[in-house]
């Protein structure tokens, strides 16, 4: 089968290329060859309960940011 100008190089004609154990797509003009993506098996929804990515005030992402510094320790004369 013959895809019309799908090539993501050259927008040339890709042509669908059954190998042993693999298919995949390769360009006419430019020979460019693209795999097709692994499916995943399976997907589970996984609820986000993440409440440090709400929306918080500049100041106090600013204090919380001043707090997290380590403090040098003092040079000696």
């Amino acid at each position: 089968m013959l895809y019309t100008k799908a090539c993501p190089r050259c927008q040339g004609d890709m042509s669908r290329v059954e190998d042993i154990g693999d298919t995949y797509f390769s360009c006419v003009q430019c020979g460019h060859t693209s795999y097709a993506a692994p499916t995943p098996e399976a997907v589970q929804a996984v609820d986000a309960q993440r409440t440090w990515l709400a929306a918080v005030d500049r100041t106090v992402a600013r204090k919380r940011r001043i707090s997290r510094t380590p403090v040098r320790p003092a040079q000696a004369a």
